[in-house]
């Protein structure tokens, strides 16, 4: 399964709207079943990053598009997080 970068785009941006302009999240890199998504902004480590990141695989679901976080590091100013997409 492949997801288009405009499509993923458009699906971060309603998950993070939720955030009150807090976090900011783009689209990194994006293969045939694999895309990374980099989160930066108030991230607050103690209230559980994790269910950040599992928060948009859940707004994906929602969307039809099946994913789950493979991994996430923390970078300079947030976090680069790998999905991988199912079929």
């Amino acid at each position: 399964m492949q997801i288009g970068k405009e499509e993923l785009s458009a699906i971060i941006a309603e998950y993070i709207s939720s955030y009150g302009g807090e976090i900011s999240a783009s689209v990194g890199s994006i293969s045939k079943n694999r895309f990374t998504v980099h989160f930066s902004g108030r991230v607050c480590r103690a209230c559980g990053v994790e269910d950040l990141f599992g928060g948009l695989a859940y707004a994906l679901r929602l969307e039809g598009l099946h994913a789950y976080m493979e991994s996430f590091k923390e970078e300079k100013g947030g976090y680069a997080v790998t999905y991988i997409l199912r079929e």
